[in-house]
């Protein structure tokens, strides 16, 4: 008796896990989908307003990647695992890379002056 109480238990866990993988998976391909969606529509938009092509293969890239790291982010969290660290360790590489870039700006914005 006590075995049968085992193995039902297990089906049980086994069932719930298979279906948050199956969700997982799903969310997955949705989410692919949906990011080389996105990527495509602004890189058709930037590229019929006459931007360099150098800086639309950089945005294309920046973006892929973020969205990437959004989306696994996403499955993490639907798995029940806390996403608020990854959150703020986005969050501060968004800061340092702004950071960065404020130089960069300043100087470019001088020399249009």
């Amino acid at each position: 008796m006590n075995i049968q109480i085992w193995l039902q238990n297990i089906a049980g866990l086994a069932t719930q896990a298979g279906v948050k993988i199956l969700g997982a998976i799903v969310l997955w391909i949705l989410g692919r989908y949906v990011a080389k969606w996105t990527v495509q529509l602004l890189t058709r938009s930037l590229t019929r307003h006459g931007f360099d092509s150098t800086l639309i293969s950089y945005v294309k890239s920046t973006l892929t990647a973020s969205l990437n790291v959004i989306l696994v982010i996403l499955i993490l969290g639907f798995f029940g695992v806390e996403t608020t660290t990854f959150a703020a360790l986005f969050a501060a590489v968004g800061v340092a890379i702004g950071m960065a870039w404020s130089g960069l700006l300043a100087n470019f914005a001088a020399g249009i002056f």
